[in-house]
């Protein structure tokens, strides 16, 4: 993986995989008040969200509504009573680019994907790419990765070791990349 998200990974042809980046950190981040009355005034009418990444980013349950629910959960997660979303939800969540979303007025209402499914993986694939998107950051505040806007400092690529895999077909496998020296990283 390069500092810039680019990533390579080897993997036997003709099986079948499932690519879905995964991130969390602290869930308040990038939430506040302004967060909160952008969703109230598109829950109202009164300006509505101009983005279908707006849509996902403002439902919080992934119920594909936008609603009181989401509300309340952004509120909660502001007070502090909410510090981890329920079913194991990550505070980010990933579209792959080549997602287009079907309709502007409810965008989320057919689902999104969160990965791309190769069924069967037959060549080599380039430009896998996702948008990351912050739940409940309606105005887009958040900065991930502890805060730090991230800029490339070299051309060197990062090595990672990854962790031991068995092919158990059928299943899902999640596979741990940690880089080789996290002075390649920082």
């Amino acid at each position: 993986m390069e500092i810039n998200g680019d990533y390579s990974v080897l993997f036997d042809a003709n099986q079948t995989y499932d690519l879905a980046p995964l991130f969390d950190e602290n869930l308040i981040k990038g939430i506040d008040v302004a967060d909160l009355l952008i969703l109230r005034k598109h829950m109202q009418g009164v300006t509505l969200f101009n983005a279908p990444l707006t849509h996902y980013a403002a439902d919080m349950n992934d119920d594909k509504l936008i609603d009181v629910a989401d509300l309340l959960t952004m509120r909660k997660i502001m007070q502090g009573i909410t510090t981890v979303l329920p079913n194991e939800r990550k505070a980010w969540k990933f579209v792959p680019n080549s997602f287009t979303f079907p309709n502007t007025v409810n965008p989320i209402s057919a689902g999104v994907p969160s990965s791309i499914i190769y069924n069967p993986l037959i060549s080599s694939q380039i430009n896998q790419d996702y948008t990351g998107v912050k739940r409940g950051d309606l105005n887009h505040s958040a900065i991930p990765f502890n805060s730090t806007v991230i800029t490339t400092r070299s051309n060197t690529d990062v090595e990672f070791v990854l962790g031991d895999v068995t092919d158990i077909s059928g299943s899902t496998v999640m596979i741990d990349m940690r880089p080789i020296s996290l002075s390649e990283v920082v």
